[in-house]
């Protein structure tokens, strides 16, 4: 009866040592424990992925050439943007975009004005679109000193002002409408003695007409499409700066 007992409990005390080796086992894992760590399945796919790609060197290298290559081609396709020769003599009606005064504009002040209709070539090219920008400065602004005196109110235009460029040129203004100021003349008039004599403002009229003269000749890009003025007008290289201004 005691033979048996001690049998059992030496089959209890096999059992329990091990069911702990093996649970110390289960724990320690792989990787944790022997010689060498067991790869994980994810390293294995890392170091597949990683051997698929050429050295870090020769990709950049590659990608550069590739670059280098593609940016020569879109290059080589640019095509120069045409341009026509604005003669001298041109005539060219323009818009007051904002009244100017000799009370309000002195000497060298900058005015603004706007072409009122497209200019043309004869072959029916829009050298000039309307609405294109012209900037000048006052050259003169002179009220009228006494009753039957003209204001004198001179301006010149320097520089075209498209929306995509802008050009100097040389003008002439031929024709612009100065007129009294009526309150100002009418209040002169009624005057007596040194009053009579006090100046008079001149204006020019916002909206009205200024005309002007090309005196050299001055080339110009050709307006855009309206394809390429809506967002890609970097497609058609501005070789007018480079062209000559005559012949």
């Amino acid at each position: 009866m005691a033979d048996s007992v001690e049998a059992r409990a030496a089959v209890d005390t096999v059992a329990v040592d091990s069911a702990a080796v093996g649970g110390a086992e289960e724990v320690a894992g792989p990787g944790t424990g022997g010689d060498e760590a067991d790869p994980l399945p994810g390293d294995s796919l890392i170091a597949d992925s990683v051997a698929g790609f050429p050295p870090a060197g020769d990709s950049a290298a590659a990608e550069g050439d590739s670059l280098g290559l593609d940016s020569l081609a879109v290059g080589d396709t640019i095509p120069p943007r045409p341009t026509a020769l604005l003669p001298s003599g041109t005539q060219v009606e323009l818009t007051a975009l904002e009244e100017i005064s000799t009370d309000g504009f002195r000497a060298g002040d900058a005015v603004i004005a706007a072409a009122a209709h497209d200019v043309v070539q004869p072959d029916g090219a829009v050298v000039i679109a309307a609405g294109t920008l012209f900037l000048g400065r006052i050259t003169t602004s002179v009220g009228s000193g006494g009753i039957g005196e003209e204001p004198v109110l001179e301006m010149t235009f320097e520089t075209i002002s498209a929306a995509d460029y802008e050009r100097p040129v040389e003008t002439l203004v031929i024709a612009a409408t100065v007129v009294l100021d009526a309150e100002a003349d009418r209040a002169r008039s009624l005057a007596r003695g040194p009053d009579r004599l006090v100046e008079v403002p001149g204006r020019i009229a916002a909206g009205s007409a200024i005309t002007v003269q090309i005196r050299e000749p001055v080339r110009l890009p050709l307006p855009l499409p309206d394809s390429l003025m809506a967002g890609d007008s970097t497609a058609v290289a501005d070789t007018a700066s480079s062209a000559p201004s005559s012949g």
